[in-house]
């Protein structure tokens, strides 16, 4: 499907305007990857969560609610956090 887009857009203006027009989102979603196991920091997570209310995980990856001296991980902040 990402090739299908990628042709749409380069040869088709419509298909260029409308995927342009869309305004950017979650812009850190990939973040959590990277610090998803990390003792969790109430600053570093409200600044985070300003402009991205979703996030991207790997099937593969072992995440942890916390740490080995039992400290909330940022993952245990996500899974913990109602709607």
């Amino acid at each position: 499907i990402d090739i299908l887009i990628d042709i749409a857009y380069r040869r088709v203006p419509g298909c260029r305007e409308m995927i342009d027009s869309v305004e950017t989102s979650n812009p850190m979603c990939h973040r959590m990857r990277r610090i998803a196991n990390k003792k969790y920091d109430e600053k570093f997570w409200e600044n985070l969560c300003r402009d991205t209310y979703l996030f991207k995980l790997q099937r593969q990856m072992e995440v942890r609610e916390s740490n080995m001296v039992d400290e909330m991980t940022y993952y245990g902040k996500l899974v913990s956090t109602q709607a």
